[in-house]
């Protein structure tokens, strides 16, 4: 094969007629240089454009295969909810929730799923309630919320709020433990979910419902101390370290009054109208306030 049979092709044209040669053979090489120049480059190219298909086949299939990456999907998770029969004294707003974290769990996004599920887990006169309900008016239950405000208004007092608010303002710790105590003023501001209370207000009410003791005397110290910050609804922690600083008091026995570094004051001028004998009696007791 002669280079001067293709003197119209450019170097790596020329190499692949001879490649073409060397596959195909002789007979192949003749029918190209009969054929015009044309028709040269056109059989050339076809030639090269099947080398690199066949190059780029040969290396794919030589490289490993790639692991299917499967989509990460969450498993429903099915817990089981109390029914709620809308009897006197059953709390709707806990039952309210656990049905929130139930259909959480079991991944029930579509609202009219979530209505079924919720009325699945109805008994007795809520059960009675609801059918009917749903059977006079078709589609009264469109949605989850609108299901909890009926309910609300069917089995609430009208003045429910009212109650629990009034309750939650004259709650006292008495002889009670602080974590019942605690638990109990958590339950009835949960209970106010149309108009919650404000935070200093809780906590206003909570530390004035605290019995006389060391736990009030810290948390009054502890409140003073941060005055300038934000004071925060008592957490469980705040509570168990209480209850932990009590416990500890009591092992030790009687309190010991904490003598205040004051210099003694007389008070038998208080009465003689005197100005400065005023502001120093007010001035020592203000050691021994809470």
């Amino acid at each position: 094969m002669d280079r001067n049979d293709f003197p119209h092709l450019n170097d790596s044209q020329y190499e692949s007629v001879r490649k073409t040669a060397g596959i195909f053979g002789m007979e192949a090489l003749q029918s190209l240089v009969s054929a015009t120049p044309a028709e040269q480059v056109e059989r050339v190219n076809a030639f090269d454009t099947y080398e690199r298909g066949l190059i780029a086949h040969v290396r794919g299939s030589m490289q490993p295969p790639m692991a299917e990456v499967k989509p990460s999907h969450q498993k429903p998770l099915r817990l089981k909810v109390s029914p709620y029969e809308g009897k006197e004294g059953e709390n709707l707003h806990f039952w309210v929730r656990e049905v929130e974290l139930a259909m959480d769990a079991a991944l029930i996004l579509i609202e009219q799923l979530r209505v079924a599920f919720a009325l699945s887990n109805f008994s007795g006169r809520a059960k009675s309630w609801a059918y009917t309900r749903e059977a006079t008016t078709p589609g009264c239950f469109a949605s989850w919320v609108q299901l909890c405000e009926q309910l609300r208004a069917a089995f609430l007092p009208a003045n429910y709020e009212y109650r629990q608010r009034s309750r939650f303002l004259s709650c006292k710790q008495g002889k009670r433990e602080l974590h019942e105590y605690t638990q109990e003023m958590r339950e009835l501001t949960a209970s106010l979910v149309r108009n919650p209370l404000h935070e200093h207000i809780k906590v206003t009410v909570f530390m004035d419902g605290l019995r006389v003791g060391p736990v009030r005397t810290q948390l009054f110290r502890v409140r003073a101390s941060i005055s300038k910050r934000r004071f925060k609804w008592p957490s469980r922690r705040s509570t168990a370290i209480a209850r932990h600083a009590r416990q500890h008091l009591r092992g030790q026995g009687a309190l010991r009054r904490v003598r205040i570094a004051h210099a003694p004051v007389d008070l038998s001028p208080w009465n003689s109208g005197s100005p400065s004998s005023r502001t120093s009696a007010a001035t020592a007791a203000e050691g021994w306030t809470i």
